[in-house]
């Protein structure tokens, strides 16, 4: 009964802003991001979670951002922009460290990595040829970046109940390497509101 008790789970719901410059999301257009999770607290201050979430990664990129494979039309061609529009499954596997415990009110932060499922991607590629600017539309499927994203993170978790805390997390993704189609080196900063239920 006290290794069950140690069992946590967790839902919320966010908004995420991508980019393929760090802290560069003047332009881009937020997203929702939500889903579900569960936890397991290995001791007072030390956690591990893991989870399922879904949202959309809105972004635009340029020729040298976005990498076409070898024989593509596109790199014989000068590409102005490509906007994409991805619906993306995220598996984050992460650490959490309890930095300030209250009664009421625990403060805390995380370090993980994060694999992305592509379920759909999206892309309008703007170009020009002879002078004269043209824009064609992609769409891809079933495209895996495991272990592709640094997760960290800050949160604030205050008490309602027994079993039940209200979180709110900022974080941010730094990407180790290139997801999608393109293979597009992409940072993610959210903001998720969510809930933390104990059922034992």
């Amino acid at each position: 009964k006290s290794v069950v008790s140690k069992f946590y789970l967790l839902g919320s719901l966010g908004a995420d802003i991508s980019s393929t410059k760090l802290l560069a999301f003047k332009n881009n257009p937020v997203s929702s991001r939500y889903g579900i999770g569960i936890g397991y607290k290995i001791n007072k201050n030390l956690s591990v979670q893991t989870g399922f979430y879904t949202g959309k990664k809105k972004y635009l990129a340029n020729q040298r951002e976005y990498n076409f494979k070898t024989g593509s039309y596109y790199n014989l061609v000068r590409v102005t922009k490509i906007d994409a529009v991805c619906t993306v499954y995220e598996i984050p596997v992460s650490i959490r460290y309890n930095v300030l415990q209250k009664k009421l009110l625990n403060i805390y932060t995380g370090v993980g990595l994060s694999s992305y499922i592509m379920k759909k991607e999206d892309y309008d590629i703007y170009f020009i040829k002879n002078n004269t600017e043209y824009s064609w539309a992609y769409n891809y499927t079933g495209n895996q970046a495991l272990f592709s994203t640094l997760l960290l993170t800050v949160g604030a978790e205050k008490k309602l109940t027994d079993k039940i805390y209200l979180q709110l997390e900022p974080f941010v993704s730094i990407p180790l390497k290139g997801v999608g189609e393109g293979s597009v080196k992409l940072f993610s900063a959210a903001l998720q509101l969510g809930i933390k239920y104990i059922p034992f």
